[in-house]
């Protein structure tokens, strides 16, 4: 399992973004292809951080976003806008919330805030031109994974660019899916070693659109 997320570090750094998102919440019966809403720990994020340098002109999409910790914290750390995407309707209006009182902690309107939050099914969202950076903390099953992948992989067909896409504590499905995809190689790992569970690090793949290969030559 990935390191304990609730504890009283993490309440603290989201009382200083005037947010609340440490808090784990279970599905019932009729969702067993997603999992359950758990907050990346922020002392993952921070190593994270660390280690990776996000693309230019980054907008992030968070698969499975729950109460918004992920674009809320990468905006206040790297500044980066994106997008949530959370299938349940009660996280998603509680991430709303917290951009508002994040917004409110910054001293800025939230429509200043480049960040918003969309109901829906992952495996329904085509994502835009504009969209780079794709987070996934295992929120769902391996095949949910292979249709978000396609989307992703139609995106980059329609509007060639480099894409990077993030996974914490993912499956062996994941990987699988990622391998037979001939768009994508795997560019960083970064480690969380504060636990001995060989899953608990992100793995960051990427797809280098024709003109970065070109550049690079």
């Amino acid at each position: 399992m990935p390191y304990a997320a609730i504890n009283d570090t993490e309440r603290r750094i989201d009382l200083s973004l005037g947010i609340h998102t440490s808090r784990i919440d279970e599905w019932d019966q009729s969702m067993i292809d997603y999992h359950r809403s758990e907050p990346t720990p922020y002392i993952a994020l921070d190593r994270l951080i660390e280690h990776y340098r996000p693309l230019e002109n980054a907008f992030l999409v968070d698969y499975g976003s729950g109460l918004g910790r992920i674009n809320l914290y990468l905006n206040h750390r790297l500044e980066l806008p994106g997008l949530g995407i959370e299938v349940d309707p009660d996280r998603v209006q509680q991430a709303w919330e917290n951009l508002m009182s994040y917004a409110q902690t910054k001293q800025l309107p939230a429509d200043r805030i480049d960040i918003s939050f969309l109901g829906t099914k992952a495996e329904d969202y085509l994502p835009p031109e504009k969209a780079n950076t794709f987070y996934l903390f295992h929120p769902f099953s391996d095949w949910i994974f292979r249709e978000v992948l396609d989307q992703i992989v139609r995106s980059i067909d329609q509007w060639d660019r480099t894409v990077d896409i993030i996974l914490y504590y993912p499956s062996f499905g994941y990987f699988q899916s990622l391998q037979h995809c001939s768009l994508f190689e795997e560019w960083l790992f970064v480690d969380c070693p504060w636990n001995k569970d060989e899953r608990d690090g992100f793995w960051v793949f990427r797809h280098r659109s024709g003109a970065d290969k070109e550049g690079h030559q």
